[in-house]
């Protein structure tokens, strides 16, 4: 965790473009599209946490669609992302305390922008 933390404070870990993206299978998707479902969770690596830290929208994608059909895609404003551990417990990616051991990064979204 201390590298991470690190690496996250010293910007070398973030979004380049400010913009996440990220494929949901269609329940997921649908859950967040009709408003049940505010935040979505990725797994703890170091591709997952490039393209989450730092991020200020997020962009969602159906599936990858079929031959003549692309997917639906959405995009919503990111009200935070924070890291969790194995008890459900948040913290700032920037402010890690001692001894937290993240899992899983969520995302928690704002307004639908698109």
């Amino acid at each position: 965790m201390q590298v991470i933390a690190a690496g996250i404070k010293s910007g070398a870990i973030r979004s380049k473009s400010g913009e996440g993206y990220f494929v949901l299978k269609g329940e997921y998707y649908d859950a967040i599209e009709a408003g049940r479902k505010t935040t979505e969770y990725r797994d703890l690596t170091p591709r997952n946490l490039s393209l989450s830290i730092g991020i200020k929208t997020v962009k969602f994608q159906r599936g990858y669609g079929h031959p003549g059909q692309p997917p639906k895609q959405m995009r919503y404003e990111v009200k935070s992302v924070r890291l969790m551990d194995a008890s459900d417990r948040e913290c700032d990616p920037y402010t890690i305390p001692p001894g937290f051991i993240a899992t899983t990064i969520a995302i928690h979204l704002g307004k639908r922008v698109g």
